[in-house]
């Protein structure tokens, strides 16, 4: 079991021949000091280049492209910001899908990264999507890669493609599935909301409503009797500020 609650850092690099693909991975490991008897240790992909796990997919999915091949993609969640991000910090063409939005959110920071907005992509343009089932098995194995053993439970978002590649690499885990909400507002439980205020006051750590749902499993898991719980919680809080 993973004994040190130190949390796992990246080399140090400077910013001078640093490629955005060398900073995907290599997240911090948070032990819970007080909740779950420190049993719970939180991988946090906050810390990736994009502020999310979706890094990881879409560098992934980035890996199988020829160097020339422009991208598209649709809807306005994490996996189009990691696209977004990815593809203007390696100078590649990207195109976003125009479609109605209900978060604004997100639309306005999709919006800030400048790429055209188009009714259907460019004839060679490749559409990625974030339940690519391939490339989420590269990502997760990637992350998986990082723990020195085998946690006795996984606590994981739901996402589609996610589910698939975890049962693929890894049938005899036990996981604990929590709900993905698509970014969209998120009414949290009453013991989630409990939990997220708890772990700022606690931990000094600000989580997002999926976040909270996720650490919220994560502990009781480690109350029912779990050994050593990691929790996957995808991105930072503070892209959630201001609402539930």
């Amino acid at each position: 079991m993973l004994a040190s609650p130190t949390p796992s850092e990246r080399p140090h690099r400077t910013s001078s021949g640093t490629s955005w693909a060398a900073l995907v991975g290599g997240t911090p490991l948070l032990r819970l000091r007080q909740s779950g008897d420190g049993r719970v240790l939180l991988k946090l992909e906050g810390r990736q280049a994009s502020g999310s796990y979706w890094d990881r997919l879409v560098a992934a999915q980035f890996g199988r492209l020829a160097a020339d091949e422009a991208v598209g993609f649709s809807g306005r969640h994490g996996h189009s910001v990691a696209v977004a991000a990815y593809a203007r910090a390696t100078g590649r063409q990207a195109f976003m899908l125009a479609e109605t939005v209900d978060e604004p959110r997100l639309e306005s920071l999709l919006g800030s990264y400048g790429l055209p907005v188009v009714e259907e992509l460019p004839a060679g343009a490749v559409l990625l999507e974030r339940d690519d089932e391939e490339a989420h098995r590269r990502a997760f194995a990637g992350w998986l890669a990082e723990f020195p053993s085998e946690p006795s439970v996984l606590v994981l978002p739901a996402f589609a493609g996610l589910v698939e590649a975890v049962d693929a690499l890894a049938p005899g885990l036990s996981v604990v599935w929590v709900e993905d909400d698509f970014e969209r507002r998120r009414t949290l439980s009453e013991n989630a909301a409990c939990r997220r205020t708890q772990v700022a006051h606690r931990e000094g750590l600000l989580l997002s409503p999926l976040g909270a749902e996720l650490v919220d499993a994560g502990v009781a898991a480690a109350v029912q009797g779990a050994t050593q719980v990691i929790v996957l919680v995808p991105e930072g809080g503070q892209r959630h500020l201001g609402w539930w």
